[in-house]
């Protein structure tokens, strides 16, 4: 039984903070279920049974999960938890290769009753037994796996290993997990008698892939309510993060309202409408690190002008970021040391230099508000300054914030 705690007894050890740590008195379940978090939340009967414990009446609420052989072979508490589904055996294997145990180790006096912070005592310890070092002294093996299995690089025919995001590397990969015994690449392309030409038709040919017919719905309720520049931005999101298996269907399904502003303004010139509406879906492709070229659509005229801007794309994206005031006002409610370093870099911009700051301080120090103040100031009076961290975290923080990786294209 647990406890007492609470107000019955606020000095036990499970009691933090006046709360209960451990959830005593649990509440009462007719039957076992699987809880949320891989822990079943038992089976508890509300029959009314009453028992005093340690100067308290309790009922099968206060009841910890025991097993009676151990509790009997052992003469010690021992808590029993009996755990399901995938967090438990990523839970289990993480104890099998964790490493050396580990124990507490907690020395006080009999006087009196004390609380133990079993986090706060913790020391860190290491015991190896005489047959544990000797195994590693000779380097025998710890483990071993029969059969063994080994993970290959996956590479297209003659080529080295490909991105990631390459597609047809991607359906390579699908007929690998589905085909049975391919002796060649050519053998992996013939689907009953008949050899496709690629590896996504012959993954088609094999009804490996799902249809686009969610990816349709979305963008035939798109139309209702979007403009064409929104719509084109949406389809090159499906683009880049839905892998559609039929573009070029999609495109002539959705060529029409995606084209709408330009029919209009070409009226007379079915080429202009294409390579405008092209054009304008390559820009946001490569707003997301892609190229139009790589896609299933009609071939994009890079030399042909538009009547659009001559700016490039990333220039426009920076002039127009919007400082909130928040920031702008951040310049006037910066701490001494923040000032000194707020003045310093932009003398140095002002000058025309070039300069290499390393702002250095514990976190909470007040960092990114002198960052953002720096990136608010510079915005106002229309100068560009990218905002980029090595970490999503990090970027996510500043405004119009982005990874290095993806400023530059780096590969990870």
């Amino acid at each position: 039984m647990h406890g007492p705690c609470g107000k019955h007894r606020p000095t036990n050890s499970c009691m933090k903070d006046g709360q209960y740590k451990n959830h005593y008195p649990r509440p009462f379940s007719n039957k076992s279920i699987q809880g949320k978090d891989g822990y079943p939340i038992y089976k508890r009967r509300n029959d009314g049974k009453i028992v005093n414990v340690r100067g308290m009446r309790m009922n099968n609420q206060w009841v910890v999960p025991y097993n009676p052989y151990l509790l009997t072979r052992y003469n010690c508490h021992i808590n029993v938890e009996s755990c399901s589904g995938v967090k438990a055996i990523k839970y289990l294997y993480k104890y099998i290769y964790k490493g050396h145990d580990r124990c507490a180790v907690y020395i006080e006096s009999d006087d009196g009753e004390k609380v133990v912070d079993e986090i706060q005592i913790f020391q860190n310890t290491r015991w190896v037994s005489l047959p544990e070092a000797l195994w590693r002294i000779y380097e025998f093996n710890l483990s071993e796996m029969q059969p063994p299995v080994i993970t290959l690089q996956l590479h297209l025919p003659d080529r080295q290993t490909a991105n990631p995001r390459e597609g047809e590397r991607y359906y390579l990969r699908l007929l690998l997990n589905h085909v049975r015994g391919p002796l060649s690449f050519k053998d992996l392309l013939i689907v009953n008698g008949r050899e496709c030409e690629t590896f996504k038709e012959t993954a088609k040919e094999r009804g490996l892939l799902e249809s686009d017919n969610s990816i349709s719905e979305c963008l035939r309720e798109a139309v209702l309510f979007k403009m064409p520049s929104a719509l084109r931005n949406l389809f090159a999101i499906i683009l880049v993060h839905c892998n559609p298996t039929d573009i070029r269907k999609l495109w002539e399904t959705y060529y029409e309202d995606m084209s709408k502003d330009f029919r209009k303004i070409h009226d007379n010139s079915p080429v202009a409408q294409l390579q405008c509406t092209l054009k304008s879906i390559n820009y946001f492709l490569e707003s997301m690190g892609k190229k139009i070229d790589k896609y299933d659509l009609p071939k994009l005229d890079y030399g042909r002008d538009n009547g659009n801007v001559s700016e490039c794309r990333e220039i426009i994206e920076e002039r127009s970021i919007n400082v909130s005031s928040e920031d702008f006002d951040a310049q006037s409610k910066l701490n001494p040391e923040q000032e000194q370093a707020f003045k310093t870099i932009l003398e140095r911009v002002d000058s025309g230099r070039a300069g290499l700051f390393f702002v250095d301080g514990p976190g909470g120090t007040g960092k990114t508000f002198l960052y953002r103040a720096l990136l608010a100031n510079l915005i106002s009076r229309c100068m560009i300054a990218l905002a980029m961290a090595t970490s999503g975290v990090a970027a996510a923080i500043l405004p119009e914030g982005r990874t290095t990786h993806s400023r530059f294209d780096i590969p990870l």
